[in-house]
């Protein structure tokens, strides 16, 4: 997507296309909640996760689960110049610009959706429908949600270079392999970002004037989503050092 908001979307399955932009190396790194099982057991489809904790019961199957397929798609999307789609940006950035696309790829997609949701019940949506609308809804949820991740919340640089990769990527995968656990600031602004991306599509929350802050890149996640007064996961852990992540 350019700055000026334009969009690359097909009408295909998976909704929607980006060039890749990768050079010299592949895009099998996972720099943001990750979102799939790749190598076995060796990661934790969180994305998945925090669709069907949130929204398991509140939309059809069949639109939960191509939600949940769409979080694999944008995931294959890692290049220098598609990392705004996780929130993060590339190694000596631009963080404004970064952000503004970042800002206008989730309001496009969501006013997307909204058009073809058209204030109709989701139930009423045919299969095609459904995967229309889980292309759009899916992108979304996948930016705002990795924007609550510890590597990624403020929109920190990711440094694509191969030996960068080898170097710091193992430590990048590991502050985010895992569903933030219960009591933590973390679960709750996770789940809430959900939550919120879905009440704005069905009119019961107002598009926000900014869904980043312009200067910081955290999430402006309205308060009734999460509890900001809660300790972060770190802290919990520290108090209990057996806890184990679920």
């Amino acid at each position: 997507m350019d700055i000026d908001g334009s969009l690359h979307h097909i009408n295909s399955p998976k909704g929607f296309q980006i060039k890749l932009k990768i050079a010299g190396i592949d895009g099998d790194v996972i720099p943001m909640w990750s979102s799939q099982d790749r190598f076995g057991r060796a990661f934790v489809s969180v994305h998945q996760k925090a669709i069907d904790r949130i929204l398991k019961g509140q939309i059809p199957e069949e639109l939960l689960e191509k939600l949940k397929d769409q979080q694999i798609t944008i995931d294959e999307y890692q290049g220098d110049g598609d990392l705004y789609l996780h929130a993060n940006i590339p190694k000596d950035g631009d963080k404004q610009i970064e952000i503004e696309k970042a800002e206008i790829f989730v309001r496009e997609n969501l006013k997307e959706a909204q058009k073809l949701l058209k204030g109709r019940d989701v139930f009423s949506l045919s299969d095609s429908e459904l995967t229309k609308l889980a292309s759009y809804l899916g992108n979304v949820i996948h930016i705002v949600t990795d924007s609550t991740s510890p590597a990624h919340e403020g929109f920190q640089e990711f440094d694509n270079r191969p030996i960068m990769l080898i170097l710091k990527g193992p430590f990048h995968v590991l502050q985010e392999n895992h569903y933030p656990i219960e009591g933590s600031i973390e679960r709750t602004r996770l789940d809430g970002s959900v939550q919120w991306i879905w009440d704005i599509l069905v009119k019961k929350n107002t598009m926000p004037s900014n869904f980043f802050d312009k200067n910081t890149g955290q999430l402006n996640l309205p308060e009734k989503y999460y509890h900001p007064h809660l300790p972060k996961q770190i802290e919990i852990e520290s108090k209990n050092p057996k806890f184990w992540r679920i």
